[in-house]
């Protein structure tokens, strides 16, 4: 959680703390936050997981939204439902916060390959720190840290001026039909976005933006900027019931960061890096 909400806070800050060697005093009160609400955090994440939200249960996946929606309503954000009957799904969240940064696109979904006839509906403690339950990484724990470390944020004051838009899928792991209409709110979301975030799993690696594409990565994300986190690399085509395309015929011949998989660097090439580190993109 505290990894996650350290990329929110660099983008948000553009902070030099990392450059000196410490985190600066808002940094500290961020992590401060996030130790304090802990208990809140974990209490959330088991009221969502305990409500079956399979991707056809439609009603389950309302329900988890709308949980959502409230949450990010109460610091700032307005929140829309996107009724999911064109594409015979339940739906999607799309909650706005308006500022004078860059864009952020913070990306979730809603439901889970655990349907209403599946035995396992309920969370349950494991070992030490760890649980386990129906869609806890994949991926009701993520959006539980999207709302964490924007409360975090929101409580320092920072998330004021933060232009960040929240998208929570309801039918990523069965997408709807026909996909353009599935797809629609998340492409329109990305549209102008100069970072963004998925939070499923814990391991991303960040590549720039260039221009909008259709990709797929790990059943994550539909449509989206040519910014992707990628937790692994892929596999093509995607398991039975999930979307498959033809892998961009030129992907493996495009230069890419290191630890991105050539399967999916998106179409531009690297410049030299700039002094954040970050590979500047240019059309192929």
């Amino acid at each position: 959680m505290k990894v996650v909400l350290g990329l929110l806070v660099c983008v948000a800050m553009a902070s030099t703390a990392a450059a000196q060697g410490g985190l600066s005093a808002d940094e500290k009160a961020l992590v401060a936050f996030i130790d304090a609400h802990n208990g809140e955090a974990m209490t959330l994440l088991e009221r969502v997981v305990n409500i079956n939200s399979g991707t056809q249960n439609h009603a389950g996946v309302r329900e988890v939204g709308k949980i959502f929606m409230q949450q990010l309503d109460a610091i700032g954000f307005k929140s829309e439902w996107i009724d999911g009957a064109p594409f015979k799904r339940a739906g999607h969240l799309v909650a706005t916060h308006p500022g004078t940064g860059p864009k952020i696109l913070l990306i979730g979904h809603l439901d889970t390959v655990f349907e209403a006839d599946s035995p396992f509906q309920k969370m349950t403690p494991g070992e030490g720190n760890t649980a386990g339950g129906p869609g806890i990484i994949d991926m009701k724990g993520g959006d539980v840290i999207i709302v964490a470390a924007l409360k975090a944020l929101a409580s320092t004051g920072a998330l004021k001026s933060m232009n960040v838009t929240v998208v929570m899928t309801g039918d990523e792991e069965d997408s709807g039909e026909p996909l353009s209409a599935a797809r629609e709110a998340l492409v329109n979301a990305a549209k102008g976005t100069a970072v963004a975030i998925g939070f499923e799993r814990s391991r991303v690696v960040t590549v720039p933006l260039c221009k909008m594409r259709s990709v797929d990565v790990l059943g994550m994300f539909m449509a989206v900027p040519s910014a992707i986190l990628a937790p692994r690399p892929p596999t093509w085509p995607r398991r039975r019931g999930r979307w498959t395309s033809p892998r961009p015929a030129s992907a493996r011949a495009r230069l890419r960061p290191s630890g991105v998989s050539r399967r999916f660097w998106p179409p531009c090439r690297c410049r030299a890096a700039g002094a954040t580190g970050a590979c500047r993109c240019r059309p192929a």
